[in-house]
């Protein structure tokens, strides 16, 4: 699929993620055509959020907590009802580390954004999806522009990010005309959740091939394409159907190898640790640290508490 409108999403948020109370301040959005290679519309809006107006993110930004209860200020369902009308002229949307504002914008809508045919639109990363045509420094939208000679005036406001991305379009046909539909059906391709199989003093293989570390499972995680997958370096494994799995906890994993303090360990000289996975699983008690052969999820060994 060559997509032709792209619609180009930026949210800015008062926290990491909807499930922790973190609120959308702003949405902005840009239409792009791809044939044309040119902006067809620009579009933000700051939201007014009723009873606490406090922005906990405004050293990040910069949006004043007070511009948010203003009279002009716009209704949540206002504002969403004039992304989802600019998401019906638009066939696949794009963002950069487009998991956060597809979280966010799909926890307000309650669902997906939906094009001209009321099917789910499809979502580009331009993190993680895209294959620039120059190596940056970082992964960084800024440090992306910055590689491909795109100035950067302004970030971290909904507006700035968006025009910033399709103005990266419109540098990548510069710098090599003709290749950004490929590049952006190339981007398109169904994907998987892969994780990357590498030691510790392999890390950098991880690192370069733009896994990212995941603190809470150690592991190295990217979503890509299948056939991409398998042209890497090192050994990868498929781990999509465990996303969402609870990971390991105290609440919710009830065993501990051994019983009281004074008790022998049955693995002399092991820490003690659950010998159970959240999923269900009996965890080995010679297997205290590894990954469920059920789940995949990291098993530690933490401190009794």
């Amino acid at each position: 699929m060559i997509p032709t409108t792209l619609l180009v999403v930026d949210t800015e948020t008062t926290g990491l993620t909807p499930v922790d109370g973190s609120r959308v301040v702003e949405y902005g959005a840009v239409l792009f055509s791809v044939p044309a290679v040119s902006v067809i519309s620009c579009w933000s809006e700051l939201v007014r959020l009723p009873g606490d107006d406090s922005n906990a993110a405004e050293s990040t930004n910069r949006i004043p907590s007070a511009a948010l209860s203003l009279s002009q200020t716009l209704e949540h369902d206002a504002v969403l009802a004039r992304l989802g009308a600019l998401a019906s002229r638009a066939d696949a949307v794009v963002a950069h580390n487009a998991v956060f504002d597809r979280t966010f914008v799909e926890d307000a809508l309650g669902g997906p954004l939906r094009g001209e045919t009321e099917e789910p639109l499809p979502w580009i990363c331009t993190l993680e999806d895209v294959d620039w045509l120059r190596p940056s420094s970082s992964m960084s939208l800024v440090a992306i522009a910055l590689a491909h000679d795109v100035g950067v005036v302004q970030a971290h406001r909904a507006l700035a990010d968006c025009t910033l991305i399709a103005r990266l379009l419109e540098r990548v046909h510069e710098l090599s005309p003709g290749c950004l539909p490929g590049m952006l059906a190339k981007a398109l391709r169904p994907k998987a959740l892969f994780q990357a199989v590498v030691r510790y003093d392999q890390r950098h293989l991880a690192k370069e091939a733009r896994f990212r570390w995941e603190p809470d499972t150690k592991r190295w995680l990217r979503r890509m394409a299948v056939e991409d997958a398998a042209l890497l370096p090192f050994v990868v494994k498929d781990v999509t159907e465990v996303v969402g799995r609870p990971k390991m906890t105290a609440e919710r994993v009830g065993r501990w190898i051994g019983g009281p303090e004074e008790d022998p360990l049955p693995v002399p000289g092991a820490a003690r640790c659950w010998t159970a996975c959240d999923c269900g699983r009996e965890w080995p008690e010679t297997q205290l640290m590894g990954e469920c052969d059920n789940c995949l999820v990291r098993g530690f060994a933490p401190a009794r508490s």
